[in-house]
Parts: structure tokens; C-alpha cells; sequence
């Protein structure tokens, strides 16, 4: 289903999101509440709110998420060479995806890769996550700590094991009646 621009502006009203504007001339792009009100073509509204606010760059704010901390290219950089260096190591290419899309989430969530302690206060607030995500991150983290000669002490986080599906005897019947001869012979 396709929303025209009005219809799109009363769905960002309705559920309070704040919508980006980006400006089809120069692409400058910014967020203003005020905006999504007006019933004006979104190209005509973008070029006027440019050329007023283009001077005042410095004044517009962006909202961060509870602690979070800017980023900057350096916190970047390090996990680039980091990955590279998996890279020259011979870690597999999944590994090195995961791991760097790991620690640019940390340092997202505010953590400093170079301090131990902001790793783990990043961890300890993550209430949302699984005990095996934990410990996919400490783990991720271990090996940059390896990369940069870090002392850390890792927290101590306890996966819970899961018992494994048994199938009850009437389901392997019914899966063993629907296959082929050939094939139910062999299950």
C-alpha cells in the first residue's frame, strides 16, 4: 500500500516519530517537529528552511540515545584495523563481519574500546539482551583486547543450556507416511 506525502505526514504525527528532512538542492539534512504540520510540498518546504537555516548549523541538536557518547573516526579506524588484522590471521569472513558489527555497536551504545570498565558497564545495561548475545560481545571483545594487548578481566556470564527437541513417536509416523517409498524405507 502506497502512501502519498499527506497520508505519510499523519502516520509520523500519529506515532510521534521525528521526521528527517533532507534537502533536494544542497543535502543538507536535519530534523525540525514544526515541519511535519505543514501541509506544503515536502521539495518547496526543503529549499526555503535551507537557506534560512544554513547560518545556523551549530544550533541544531540531535537527539542521542541514553548512554550513548559521540563517535568519532578514530573509534572507527581502531576497529578497522582490528579487523583487517583478523583478516591477516585467517579468520573466516563471517567471524570478521560479526565481530566488527559488535564492536561498532558498542561503540554506539557509548563503551570506549580502549577502557575494560565502559566494555563492561556497556554490557552489565544491555537488559534487553539474550545471555548468549553477552557472551558473543565479551567474546568479540576478548579477541580486540588480544589485538591491542589489553588486560581485561572478562564478566562472568552463565549460558543456559537448552534441552533438544525429541519429536513425539506420532510425528515421526506422520513424517515417515508422507515421504516417498524409497525414503520411508530408509527412515
Amino acid at each position: 500500500m502506497r502512501h502519498g506525502k499527506t497520508d505519510l505526514l499523519t502516520v509520523l504525527q500519529e506515532t510521534g516519530t521525528i521526521q528527517r528532512w533532507l534537502c533536494i538542492s544542497c543535502g543538507y539534512r536535519f530534523s525540525d517537529p514544526k515541519l511535519k504540520h505543514k501541509k506544503v510540498e515536502r521539495h518547496i518546504l526543503l529549499r526555503q528552511v535551507c537557506a534560512v537555516r544554513t547560518k545556523n548549523l551549530a544550533e541544531v541538536e540531535t537527539k542521542k540515545e541514553a548512554g550513548t557518547r559521540e563517535t568519532t573516526m578514530d573509534d572507527f579506524n581502531e576497529i578497522f584495523d582490528f579487523l583487517w588484522w583478523m583478516k591477516k590471521q585467517g579468520y573466516a569472513e563471517a567471524s570478521i563481519k560479526s565481530r566488527g558489527e559488535i564492536l561498532r555497536r558498542l561503540v554506539r551504545l557509548g563503551a570506549k574500546l580502549m577502557d575494560p570498565e565502559s566494555v563492561k558497564d556497556c554490557i552489565a545495561r544491555q537488559t534487553n539482551w539474550s545471555e548468549g548475545r553477552k557472551a558473543n560481545v565479551v567474546y568479540a571483545y576478548d579477541l580486540f583486547c588480544k589485538y591491542k594487548s589489553i588486560k581485561w578481566d572478562p564478566p562472568a556470564i552463565t549460558i543456559p543450556e537448552k534441552l533438544p527437541f525429541i519429536p513425539l513417536e506420532r510425528e515421526i509416523d506422520d513424517l515417515i507416511a508422507s515421504c516417498t517409498k524409497h525414503v520411508a524405507v530408509a527412515l
